[in-house]
């Protein structure tokens, strides 16, 4: 508890500077998003391994989170920008990279077991200030990550199924540590489930199991229900208040 206490931003929130505005980028990633919308790459194993999907909830529930804007392009099959209207009043951009095509998804999913996921590239540990790293993203991922304004972690939260936690902390940090990336880009891990019911990780254990405190980046652990998305809205208020937007 006091390492949560002392590691998560919330726990100490600070006025924060509007964002610096990023530098051109290629039409490609133009076309992902309009400038003037925040941006967040959204990934990990809770987008891929639930029950009820998360994203698709999101895209069809109105009442709670408005599409704005639906993908003009897809990035090579593993994802695409959608543009949401957050509370009637400000529109964000959720950039979801997944770790394989929809029918492989699915298919690991049924069978619980792990897809290697192509977005990364396992080689030689190499340190960094922050930490040792033991993956690097692909150079398109990577050309993503470095227009975005924070990240979304989806994680299971699930406790009836294992989980490469190491693992999942060291790709984490390939995401977040790309080369001239500021410091203070904020991570919101939603600890997901699929429904009310299911036995779940709290979300202090979540935050150890993930070495969160481990992490130079602003972050926030927030229970989420995918069939419901209770705790979403929260969640997606801290990461525009942590990117520099009153909301």
């Amino acid at each position: 508890m006091s390492q949560y206490l002392k590691s998560c931003p919330e726990c100490r929130r600070y006025g924060k500077p509007n964002r610096p505005v990023y530098g051109a980028v290629t039409s490609f990633f133009h076309s992902l998003v309009v400038n003037t919308e925040p941006r967040f790459a959204m990934f990990g194993p809770g987008l891929e391994q639930l029950d009820v999907s998360l994203l698709t909830k999101m895209m069809y529930s109105p009442e709670v989170l408005p599409v704005a804007g639906l993908p003009q392009r897809q990035i090579n099959g593993i994802g695409s920008g959608i543009s949401f209207m957050f509370k009637n009043q400000q529109k964000l951009n959720i950039i979801t990279l997944y770790s394989a095509v929809r029918k492989e998804r699915e298919r690991a999913r049924t069978e619980q077991s792990n897809i290697q996921n192509p977005a990364f590239l396992q080689g030689d540990e190499r340190a960094t200030e922050n930490c040792t790293r033991r993956y690097t993203v692909i150079p398109l991922v990577e050309n993503v990550c470095s227009v975005v304004d924070g990240f979304i972690y989806v994680a299971n939260a699930e406790s009836n199924r294992s989980h490469e936690r190491e693992n999942e902390f060291e790709q984490i940090q390939a995401m977040l540590y790309q080369p001239y990336a500021t410091s203070n880009r904020p991570l919101l891990v939603l600890s997901c489930i699929s429904r009310a019911g299911v036995n779940k990780i709290p979300s202090i254990y979540m935050a150890h199991e993930l070495h969160l405190n481990k992490l130079s980046f602003p972050w926030l652990v927030q229970d989420t229900e995918a069939e419901t998305l209770i705790g979403l809205l929260d969640g997606i208020e801290w990461l525009l208040r942590e990117s520099g937007i009153n909301v």
